[in-house]
């Protein structure tokens, strides 16, 4: 066999001949009957010689049998008894029967026919219709199997296997002979644009650009290689390879794959759609004892990999992706709840003038100190907690625990400010604006003190609804900030559309940035532009005394970061407000 030669899958039936139960009392009736399957090519035959023991096979094993061929007379459970019992059973009730009757048992025969019989045969047999009435009501049999199998086992939309039916199939191949002699390679592969297709024209649509796209798919891929569509706008394909080639194959394959890709485009309406994927590959070595559900797992794993970080490209699985699946797992069972527990801990970071070198605020920032693991960072967390809908309970939480610290505290004086984060999820909360009211009214503070950073990014997630929520809490008195400015979308439409008081710039353009005059070119015009529209700057990140001399020369107004101090508990935070540190920029 060739290297990456796919194969042919045989269907998840174990067998293609026939399996059929013959229920009569007569000895010999049984045996002709039996005779005249043989001749038709029909071995596989079962015998019961009454109803009873016909239930008790049927029942013993109700896939078994693909037709009964049941007699209406018989003492104690008769043929009518046998098929009221199995079309009263879900098990057995697609099970064809054929009835076989004397000439006298003509109303029986109707009673059974109402009871759903698919046929009936005449005592004595005429061989000629015999064969006929057999071949047909297993035809039907075939064809109603058929239709349920593609149901059941396919997707409607791409005509590819479900993937309950594609573990059946991979599984068939790991298993298979010449397993041990060649490797086995399977592709995940998303589709990047189908969630868009599917917002911005409808389902419909989408399902029309699957159908294209897995079309491609399949004419790209060897002929009778396994493929499936184990979720929508995600697809698999598993073939054989040789692991010794399989690393220049494979990058091969993806190269060719992304070059027919990118050279689609799909007719959506009166617009065209360029396509990408994500692809993710796992291998199983020869002889190896990954079976399908792991393999799958794996390739899926790799792909998932590859969407995090943008989607558009290729990797292979590796264990540190099962490992890091495992911790996303734990992680996401201990944020259930954690704003109810004793959990969550405040830290809070000074931000300093740049007029007068004193604090004028400080920003809090959310910690979580995990009773088994310890701190945990919140770039590992707060992501997660906003895909689970947990962030909306702790910021919540943190904005009450923040407006309650800092008025505990005697150094935060009128001049402060407390900056508080919000993200994306929070303003597409319903209310989301009255319960940051609600709260600054039970910490009796006003408004004034209370800043609301939200990101770019942020916004332009709930750009719509996070106007209205904005607009909401600048009539309610709040200070707003954009933050991380420059590493988002960065237009300076933002600045105008939202009521912002403050523009807080990103620490990748702060990062010597006295070495660089590009980046102190970039900080003026940013802080002039700001100011030429009534808001203040923010320097983030200042770890040096030089980078905090060259944002001061740009007529940023207030900076913050390491240089200064980190962010620190709630406690260390009141006593530096208290002290009163000053910082000055040394003009030399």
């Amino acid at each position: 066999m060739m290297v990456g030669q796919a194969f042919r899958a045989t269907g998840d039936e174990p067998s293609s001949i026939p399996r059929i139960l013959v229920v009569d009392d007569e000895e010999a009736n049984r045996a002709l009957i039996q005779r005249l399957l043989f001749h038709m090519g029909y071995p596989a035959v079962t015998t019961a010689e009454n109803g009873l023991v016909a239930l008790e096979r049927l029942k013993d094993g109700p896939e078994t049998f693909d037709l009964v061929l049941l007699d209406v007379m018989m003492p104690g459970c008769n043929g009518v008894s046998v098929i009221e019992a199995m079309r009263a059973d879900a098990r057995l009730s697609a099970v064809p029967v054929i009835m076989i009757s004397a000439l006298g048992d003509r109303e029986a025969v109707r009673r059974c026919i109402e009871l759903g019989a698919d046929d009936f045969l005449q005592k004595p047999f005429d061989k000629a219709i015999f064969q006929a009435r057999v071949r047909s009501t297993l035809e039907k049999k075939r064809t109603y199997d058929s239709t349920i199998s593609q149901l059941r086992d396919f997707d409607p939309v791409t005509r590819m296997r479900l993937l309950p039916r594609l573990i059946v199939d991979v599984n068939r191949l790991l298993s298979s002979a010449d397993a041990e002699r060649f490797g086995i390679v399977a592709y995940g592969v998303k589709i990047d644009q189908t969630a868009n297709v599917g917002s911005a024209h409808g389902s419909a649509a989408a399902d029309r650009f699957l159908a294209q796209i897995s079309e491609d798919l399949k004419k790209f891929f060897p002929e009778g290689c396994l493929s499936g569509a184990p979720t929508r706008g995600q697809f698999c394909f598993v073939l054989r390879t040789d692991l010794n080639t399989a690393t220049e194959e494979t990058t091969g394959t993806i190269r060719r794959l992304s070059k027919m890709l990118a050279a689609q485009r799909v007719s959506i309406g009166d617009r065209t759609v360029g396509i990408t994927a994500s692809i993710g590959l796992a291998f199983r070595s020869p002889g190896g004892r990954c079976d399908a559900d792991t393999l799958l797992n794996r390739s899926n794993l790799a792909m998932r990999e590859v969407v995090k970080s943008g989607g558009n490209g290729y990797t292979v699985f590796d264990p540190g992706m099962h490992d890091r699946v495992i911790e996303r797992l734990h992680l996401e069972a201990d944020l259930i709840g954690v704003s109810d527990r004793d959990e969550l801990l405040t830290h809070f970071q000074p931000i300093v003038s740049t007029r007068t070198g004193r604090i004028s605020g400080v920003e809090s920032l959310l910690r979580w100190s995990h009773p088994e693991i310890g701190m945990i960072s919140p770039g590992s967390f707060i992501p997660v907690a906003e895909e689970m809908g947990e962030i909306g309970k702790m910021g919540n939480w943190i904005l009450n625990d923040s407006l309650r610290t800092v008025s505990n505290w005697p150094g935060f004086g009128p001049e402060c400010v407390v900056n508080v984060n919000v993200s994306g999820r929070q303003l597409g909360l319903p209310g989301y604006a009255q319960t940051v009211i609600k709260s600054i009214e039970n910490a009796g503070m006003a408004p004034e003190r209370v800043k609301l950073e939200v990101t770019e990014s942020a916004l332009m997630a709930e750009s719509d609804r996070g106007m209205r929520v904005l607009r909401a809490l600048e009539e309610a008195g709040f200070q707003l900030a954009i933050d991380d400015f420059g590493t988002g979308y960065s237009s300076f439409k933002i600045l105008l559309s939202f009521p912002f008081d403050t523009l807080k710039i990103d620490r990748s353009f702060i990062s010597g940035i006295e070495r660089d005059p590009r980046n102190q070119k970039i900080v003026g015009t940013i802080t002039m532009m700001a100011h030429d529209v009534g808001m203040d700057v923010v320097a983030e990140g200042v770890e040096t005394e030089s980078e905090f001399a060259a944002v001061a020369a740009q007529g940023v107004d207030f900076v913050q970061g390491y240089y200064f101090a980190r962010p620190m508990p709630a406690e260390d935070a009141g006593r530096l407000l208290s002290d009163g540190p000053v910082w000055t920029v040394d003009a030399s």
